[in-house]
């Protein structure tokens, strides 16, 4: 991290360190506006991410089980270093963002010994999902009582919190960073990245693919990306129209930025197993002046002027209809693009705003 300012809130930001769009998009901004951040990580402790593919590579089976069960040596190792770099620290405030690893005695022993130092938690994805596991988050959830702050993806985990006695949760939403979401002219684009339609995310059980089974079959140029999707792919019968994709990867970095700006339309569903109302993609593909054709949300309503900033669809066929229009309507896919740049950049659903409003919540 950057050199220490002296005379400045102090911070420690602990999680994995793994994406650079989580902590460390957020820990150079929260530096921008003059803090002091301290990272305090643990992926590669355990598995390494394998560029350009969906999957990770754990050291060991014993790591793997060791991460699965957030219990063992390594999770031991990791609470205790955490104590002591907080001893020696002695920071203002700590954030606990997807730090699902950190145990709630390690927390307590902090909070014990240090009274004044200020505890924030948040994840952005769903730990009371019906279909998030338990074991997994239960370090997350039992640690709930012992914050001061308490951050939230979606605004129904607000409800949540409350149920363990929280009445001050606040929504912090995710976020386009500008130096990474910005517009490409199409035609300086690769031609492996150019496509009619592009999906770039996971696979989940939710018709999404049904529907682009369905997209592939109208003959239009689709492109897919993400993670997940091998398994269901290479399961399908040869003679299914997907087939031909496997074996998917994600895009990331900059060829996530060509693989959107590659496409004439981009789609959007969101995760059942988070009950998502918006997802990430909602702020990122606007940004990068891309019409969003995605699936609707009463709070993606609120956020977006329907057929102006945004398309929604409701169903698959509606979803299909939809993409017919706005593929043989390309002034009125210009159109819905800058308006749904022009929203994202008004409301300020940047990166560097996002951790402004965390740092006035918290402070």
């Amino acid at each position: 991290m950057k050199k220490k300012i002296s005379n400045c809130k102090e911070i420690i930001i602990v999680g994995e360190w793994c994406w650079p769009w989580y902590q460390e998009a957020c820990a150079k901004q929260i530096q921008m506006l003059g803090w002091n951040v301290t990272k305090f990580g643990w992926n590669n402790l355990y598995r390494k991410f394998i560029k350009n593919k969906s999957d990770v590579k754990y050291h060991s089976i014993y790591h793997r089980v060791e991460y699965y069960f957030q219990q063992g040596p390594i999770a031991a190792y990791i609470n205790n270093k955490l104590y002591k770099l907080v001893v020696k620290k002695k920071p203002d405030y700590i954030w606990f963002y997807n730090a699902l690893l950190i145990t709630e005695n390690t927390i307590s022993k902090i909070k014990k010994k240090f009274p004044e130092i200020q505890l924030c938690q948040f994840s952005n994805d769903n730990p009371f999902s019906s279909k998030a596991n338990k074991i997994y988050w239960r370090h997350f959830i039992k640690s709930i009582k012992l914050h001061d702050h308490h951050f939230c993806y979606r605004a129904e985990n607000q409800k949540d919190f409350k149920k363990y006695g929280v009445k001050n949760a606040k929504v912090l939403r995710s976020y386009f960073i500008p130096s990474d979401d910005y517009p490409l002219e199409r035609g300086k684009i690769e031609k492996k990245f150019k496509s009619d339609v592009v999906f770039a995310g996971h696979y989940e059980d939710d018709g999404r693919l049904e529907v682009l089974t369905e997209i592939y079959k109208l003959g239009y140029k689709l492109k897919l990306f993400g993670g997940g999707w091998n398994n269901i792919l290479l399961n399908l019968d040869n003679s299914h129209p997907l087939k031909k994709f496997y074996p998917v990867y994600p895009a990331t970095g900059k060829n996530y930025r060509k693989a959107i700006c590659g496409a004439l339309v981009a789609l959007c569903f969101l995760s059942k197993i988070n009950h998502d109302t918006y997802t990430r993609r909602n702020f990122q593909i606007p940004a990068m002046r891309i019409p969003v054709l995605s699936e609707y949300s009463n709070d993606l309503s609120s956020l977006f002027k329907e057929n102006k900033e945004i398309v929604f669809f409701r169903n698959k066929n509606e979803c299909i209809s939809k993409l017919k229009w706005l593929i043989s309507n390309p002034k009125t896919r210009i159109k819905i693009s800058i308006g749904g740049y022009k929203r994202v950049n008004k409301d300020k659903h940047d990166v560097h705003n996002r951790m402004k409003q965390f740092l006035n919540d918290i402070s």
